[in-house]
């Protein structure tokens, strides 16, 4: 453990990378308090040496896993830091030939190692919040399997520590007035990330959904709460606050999806029952969490990547509803369709506004790739369908294929990704060219629109090493 520790950088560096954290990465979770943290860093910082020499026992079960916490922090701030040749972090590079991403992959590893010495009397908020953040930066770097791994571990953690419980969510915090936003306790915002995450990646990935979250139990923000006068820019917004947006909207349904039998009679009706309740919902989102406001925008630097995420985030939920259905149903086709033309739109617009620093991360990959897979999956085994969107498609497709080749130099998984929707879209572009009526038919669409996802995901897995 001492051994470890040694290896977390020197204060200036910390500093600079802990500032850099806040400013461009922990708006995506929002599950680390930038004043509680550092206030726990200096606590740390006032460790003596010789405390420390005496090991991890000596220490508080909070505080021995802040290490954990505090590397995965810095190899979040080195992954996404706007500037990648800093000069005023070279100090950190102890090899000519080594970049920020190396280190990142250093102290996230460092970690990792700090974090399994602890045992199962070491667990604490602070040990869920590094698993958490581990499992972050595995995923934008493509480990997707070790990521998988890290938020396994991460939830039994949560539920020894009684996050699941109901007793997290019976008292309900009142904001104050309309412009103050209720609390959000940290138990509260881990336990449902950590199910929004399990949820999500259970609908992607076909696997069982492990966590239980009772939609009727999380309160509602001032954002959606309350009806600011005309003109109100001056709410206090959390990250949170869109998270929670996106949660009432869609999110909440994603255990209805992932029950979903395709077979069963009943379940086109059910899809129509949730797609009409989402489209409902998302009419009534505050006009803040979806369109720009120079006021609220210049007060908070990460609401329009935040607001574009969400945007992305609830068609992808309407994606995912219809996807099952595309191969039998047109209707379904033509709303998942649909979904991905907004998806792709959001996507084009948080291009625009993040900058170089979000190319290494997962979602605009993902994303993109999705909603591409889709569209051009579409034309290409039903061409017919959905003709009054065929430029539109075009366009967004051509947009999105920019932008993956824009992010490979940072990203190899957008680099496969673009090799993979570079081939569908010529392919889809030669069924609207293709004079020979025959190709123009699909004799078993279902086996047809799940090839062409199987080998495209096939093929984009082969960006992890691990996969």
């Amino acid at each position: 453990y001492v051994n470890l520790i040694r290896k977390i950088p020197q204060r200036e560096h910390v500093i600079i990378l802990v500032q850099s954290f806040f400013q461009n990465v922990a708006w995506q979770y929002d599950v680390i308090d930038n004043s509680k943290f550092c206030d726990e860093l200096s606590n740390w910082n006032h460790i003596s040496s010789t405390t420390l020499n005496q090991g991890p026992e000596n220490l508080s079960v909070s505080t021995r896993a802040f290490p954990a916490l505090l590397l995965q922090v810095l190899a979040l701030a080195l992954q996404f830091h706007p500037d990648q040749n800093d000069e005023a972090l070279e100090g950190l590079k102890y090899a000519p030939d080594i970049d920020f991403a190396d280190l990142a992959a250093d102290y996230s590893n460092v970690g990792h190692q700090v974090a399994s010495m602890l045992g199962s009397k070491d667990i604490s908020l602070t040990k869920v919040q590094a698993g958490l953040m581990e499992a972050f930066f595995e995923e934008i770097i493509g480990s997707f399997i070790e990521s998988w791994h890290t938020f396994g571990r991460a939830i039994p953690d949560a539920q020894e520590l009684g996050l699941h419980r109901s007793r997290v969510w019976e008292t309900s915090p009142c904001a104050e007035n309309v412009m103050q936003t209720p609390a959000f306790p940290l138990e509260r915002k881990l336990w449902l990330v950590l199910h929004l995450w399990d949820a999500h990646m259970a609908v992607v990935l076909a696997r069982p959904i492990t966590t239980k979250l009772d939609s009727s139990s999380v309160p509602s923000t001032s954002l959606i709460a309350t009806s600011p006068p005309h003109g109100f820019d001056d709410a206090t917004l959390s990250p949170f606050d869109i998270i929670v947006c996106g949660y009432h909207a869609a999110y909440k349904y994603l255990q209805d999806i992932h029950d979903l039998e395709v077979e069963n009679r009943d379940a086109q009706e059910t899809v129509q029952k949730i797609h009409n309740a989402v489209i409902n919902n998302i009419s009534k989102l505050p006009a803040r969490a979806t369109s720009s406001s120079p006021a609220l925008d210049g007060k908070y630097p990460w609401l329009p990547a935040a607001r574009e995420t969400l945007i992305t985030e609830v068609y992808f939920f309407l994606l995912a509803l219809h996807r099952p259905f595309i191969s039998t149903l047109p209707a379904s086709r033509a709303e998942a369709h649909m979904a991905a033309l907004k998806m792709l739109a959001s996507q084009s617009r948080l291009f625009e506004q993040a900058g170089t620093q979000l190319y290494k991360g997962f979602a605009l990959v993902f994303s993109t790739l999705n909603a591409m897979v889709l569209v051009t999956a579409t034309y290409i085994q039903a061409q017919d369908d959905n003709l009054n969107l065929q430029a539109e498609s075009v366009k967004r497709l051509e947009w999105g294929l920019a932008r993956l080749d824009a992010m490979r130099s940072r990203n190899s998984m957008a680099g496969f990704a673009y090799d993979v929707v570079k081939v569908l879209f010529q392919k889809m572009l030669s069924r609207f060219s293709s004079p020979d009526p025959s190709t123009l038919r699909i004799n078993k669409p279902e086996t047809s629109f799940r090839a062409v996802e199987t080998l495209s995901w096939d093929h984009i897995s082969q960006a992890g090493p691990d996969l």
